[in-house]
């Protein structure tokens, strides 16, 4: 973080929590699309529906 300050083109400010929990389901959300990327392609394999339900 001082690294940053040293700049004088970089602004660097503290975030609320409200703006911490944003980020972390904007970050959520994007390894979502990843995973569905990767299922689309066949990288990663999925559970059948019933087999979730059955663990429960």
């Amino acid at each position: 973080m001082d690294f940053l300050k040293s700049f004088t083109d970089v602004k660097v400010e503290k975030i609320t929590d409200k703006e911490a929990d944003l980020l972390t389901e904007i970050k959520e959300i994007k390894q979502a699309f990843k995973n569905s990327e990767m299922i689309d392609s066949g990288k990663l394999k999925t559970k059948p529906v019933s087999e979730l339900l059955d663990g429960l």
